[in-house]
């Protein structure tokens, strides 16, 4: 017997509410803080023609995991820190976000941290972690720095840190990712910050941890 059209119907409405309970009862497996510089030399041009800026806007999609119960929000740090999007499990938003970004200010570290931190303090996650990327030195607030990091220590929140172009506190990112057991990386070109983009994909940095990479 053939179904009727509203038998059909119905059919659907209660395989969309299945899948919605199920979504609602799965365990979030990570939420995960986009920190993105958008200071003023962020304008700068790469050896490409690109600006700093674009080159971020190209790689932030490498981030996208598939298959996976994920979290992410973005936060772009100038002389202040602006929530651009709230926690999504739509990464599409988050590009989509990424790409009105424009640059503004100095470098606030300490400021993108905190509200990062306030992200991840509000949600259920298995996992919590954030993705600090930037061109220079922190030149705001400099004094909240150590509590800043603390805090993320305090909460167990890995912070993975990228470096891109020469001006970067190599130095700074590569302790606050070494205290609060993330990963930093050097990114000399466009084509390098995509590559350290891809290495922090949920399946590949949990794959490369499980494996001693």
């Amino acid at each position: 017997m053939i179904d009727t059209v509203e038998e059909r119907k119905q059919t659907l409405v209660e395989k969309l509410k299945e899948r919605a309970t199920n979504i609602k009862a799965k365990e979030l497996e990570e939420i995960c803080i986009i920190l993105t510089d958008i200071s003023t030399s962020m304008d700068e041009g790469c050896p490409n023609g690109e600006s700093k800026l674009m080159a971020v806007k190209r790689s932030i999609p490498y981030l996208q995991a598939r298959g996976s119960y994920l979290m992410y929000s973005l936060i772009a740090f100038g002389s202040e820190a602006h929530l651009i999007q709230q926690p999504t499990s739509n990464f599409s938003t988050i590009t989509l976000q990424a790409d009105h970004l424009v640059t503004q200010g100095m470098t606030n570290i300490p400021a993108a941290l905190k509200m990062g931190i306030k992200m991840t303090d509000e949600s259920t996650a298995l996992k919590k972690r954030m993705i600090l990327m930037t061109d220079g030195c922190n030149n705001e607030d400099g004094h909240l720095m150590e509590h800043s990091i603390q805090s993320c220590i305090d909460k167990k929140v890995m912070v993975d840190t990228i470096s891109f172009g020469r001006s970067a506190d190599i130095n700074l990112l590569k302790s606050i990712a070494k205290r609060t057991g993330g990963m930093f990386q050097e990114a000399d070109s466009p084509l390098a910050l995509q590559q350290a983009y891809a290495k922090l994909n949920f399946q590949v940095r949990y794959l490369e941890n499980k494996n001693g990479g």
